[in-house]
């Protein structure tokens, strides 16, 4: 595999959307990021099928988190009901 260097040059509102992801997306910088969407970009071209159905299952994970999410909350919150019920109310 060879390294090249490339050049790209950006609007500065692009940089600074880009910059303001870095964190959100867990990469170190901003040139990690661009390889990132430039590595996505080139495995969607070479082969559709394939991203599309890791596209599908990262939505499926996310909507699996939040629904077990979603059910934690639930169950706490009956805890500190029953909590509440058991002390008299009284807070």
């Amino acid at each position: 595999m060879a390294d090249t260097v490339v050049t790209v040059r950006m609007p500065a509102t692009l940089i600074t959307a880009l910059r303001s992801r870095t964190a959100d997306g867990h990469y170190r910088d901003l040139s990690e990021q661009v390889r990132s969407i430039v590595r996505k970009g080139c495995l969607q071209y070479s082969n559709p099928v394939t991203h599309e159905i890791k596209e599908l299952k990262a939505q499926l994970k996310d909507e699996l988190l939040r629904e077990s999410e979603d059910v934690r909350v639930k169950a706490l919150l009956d805890d500190l009901r029953k909590l509440l019920a058991k002390g008299g109310g009284n807070a």
